[in-house]
C-alpha cells in the first residue's frame, strides 16, 4: 500500500516537473540568448535607415544669416512746409521804359495777352476777394479785356458755393468746386468801360492755390501798325433741351457743324444742369476719353463748366458724348471755340469790289 502511494507520487510530479527540465536542458544545449540576456532588445532610433530603403542626405542646419549693418540710415520723410496762412503779395507792376506806353494806351498799336496771378495759398471761409486790387489792376489797363478767370481749388467742402462778382452782382456760380474753376464772363468785361470791380467770393470753406486772370490788351494803332487780334472766339450755342433719366448718355456729335469749325480749340463747354433728385453726376468724353473733374449737379439750375486740355476741332476731337448718373434737366449747352485759321479781319488792303456787268 505504501509502495503504490510512493509510485503515485513519483508519476505526478513526472508531470508536472518534466516540461520544465526539458526545457532547461535545450537552452543548455542552445547556448545563452541575446548574448546570454533575456532582456529585450531596444527599439531602434529614429534616424537609423530604414531596412530595404534607400539612404537620403540629411540637410545640415544653417547659419541664420546676420543682417548687414546700414552705415548711413535712411532720412525721415520731409511733410513739407505748411500752406500760408495770410496771402502773398502779388509783385510790383513793373514799371514800362521811356517813351514805352502802357498796355491799351495810344501808341501801343497792337495786340497782347497777359495774365496776372494771385496767390492765395490758404483756406478762404466765407469772404470775398477784390482780383483787381490783388492783381495791381489800375488805370493803366484801361481798355483790357478779361477774358477768364481760373481759381486753382485744392479741396473745398462739398456745401461750398464759389461766384465771379462783376460790380457786386453774380455773373456765374458753381457748387463745391473742385481743381481747376475757368469762370469766363457772359458778357465782353472791358476794364473801366463797364467793369469797375470783379470779386470771387466763396460762400462756405475752400482752399485755393492761385488765382489767375487772362486779359487782353489791344493799342488804338498809334505808331505800331494797329496789328488786330489774329484769332477769334466763337459761341456755339448746340440748342440742346433734354431730361436725362438714370444712367443715360447724351452725343453732342450731331449738334455740330465739324466742317465749319475745324481747326478750332475747344476751350469750354458750358451748360445748365438742374438734378431732379438730391445728387447727379455728369462725364464728358471727348473721343472716349473723360474729361476730368466729374459734374456734381444740384437740385438747383445752374452754369457748369468744363474745360478741355489741347482739344481740336477736327483733329483730336471727332465726338463730344456727355455720360449722366441720376435725373436730370440739361439746356444751353455752349461751345466757347478760338479759331486761329480765320481771323475776322484778315490783313491787307480790301478787296476791290467785282466790276459791273455791261
Amino acid at each position: 500500500m505504501a509502495l503504490n502511494q510512493i509510485l503515485i507520487l513519483a508519476i505526478s510530479m513526472a508531470m508536472v516537473f518534466g516540461p520544465q527540465v526539458s526545457e532547461a536542458q535545450s537552452r543548455h544545449n542552445q547556448g545563452p540568448r541575446n548574448g546570454g540576456y533575456d532582456k529585450p532588445l531596444p527599439l531602434p532610433d529614429d534616424d537609423l535607415p530604414v531596412p530595404g530603403e534607400p539612404e537620403y542626405p540629411q540637410p545640415q542646419p544653417q547659419p541664420r544669416p546676420q543682417p548687414k549693418p546700414n552705415p548711413k540710415p535712411n532720412p525721415r520723410p520731409n511733410p513739407g512746409r505748411p500752406p500760408a496762412t495770410t496771402p502773398i503779395p502779388p509783385p510790383p507792376p513793373q514799371q514800362p521804359y521811356p517813351g514805352q506806353p502802357y498796355p491799351g494806351q495810344p501808341g501801343n498799336g497792337g495786340y497782347g495777352a497777359e495774365q496776372k496771378v494771385i496767390y492765395v495759398q490758404r483756406r478762404v471761409i466765407n469772404q470775398r476777394l477784390n482780383l483787381f486790387a490783388l492783381a495791381g489792376i489800375d488805370q493803366r489797363h484801361q481798355g483790357c479785356v478779361v477774358n477768364s478767370v481760373v481759381v486753382n481749388v485744392m479741396g473745398s467742402d462739398i456745401r461750398t458755393q464759389m461766384a465771379l462778382l462783376i460790380n457786386g452782382q453774380v455773373d456765374q456760380w458753381v457748387n463745391s468746386p473742385q481743381g481747376p474753376v475757368n469762370f469766363i464772363p457772359r458778357f465782353q468785361a472791358v476794364i473801366g468801360q463797364g467793369v469797375r470791380m470783379m470779386e470771387v467770393e466763396v460762400r462756405g470753406m475752400s482752399d485755393i492755390s492761385t488765382i489767375v486772370l487772362n486779359i487782353s490788351c489791344r493799342g488804338n494803332g498809334g505808331g505800331g501798325g494797329g496789328v488786330e487780334n489774329p484769332c477769334r472766339c466763337d459761341q456755339v450755342n448746340l440748342g440742346i433741351s433734354r431730361r436725362m433719366m438714370g444712367n443715360d448718355m447724351l452725343d453732342l456729335t450731331p449738334y455740330i457743324n465739324w466742317r465749319q469749325y475745324r481747326g478750332a480749340r475747344l476751350v469750354s463747354v458750358r451748360f445748365e444742369a438742374a438734378s431732379l433728385v438730391n445728387t447727379s453726376f455728369l462725364d464728358m468724353a471727348i473721343n472716349g476719353v473723360f474729361v476730368y473733374p466729374r459734374m456734381q449737379i444740384g437740385p438747383w439750375n445752374q452754369v457748369y463748366t468744363l474745360n478741355p486740355q489741347n482739344v481740336v476741332i477736327g483733329q483730336n476731337a471727332q465726338n463730344l458724348v456727355f455720360y449722366t448718373y441720376g435725373s436730370l434737366d440739361i439746356r444751353n449747352v455752349v461751345l466757347v471755340l478760338e479759331n486761329c485759321n480765320n481771323p475776322p479781319n484778315p490783313p491787307g488792303p480790301p478787296r476791290p469790289p467785282p466790276p459791273r456787268p455791261r
